[in-house]
């Protein structure tokens, strides 16, 4: 994750599990995983 707010760890790393993956839900994650 990353940014200037702050992330339980747990939305960040769904955030990097998601985006290995294709679709429409990797593009929404992106910003959660900085």
């Amino acid at each position: 994750s990353g940014g200037t707010r702050a992330e339980p760890p747990q939305l960040a790393f769904m955030g990097r599990v998601v985006l290995r993956g294709p679709g429409p839900i990797s593009v929404f994650a992106a910003p959660l995983s900085g």
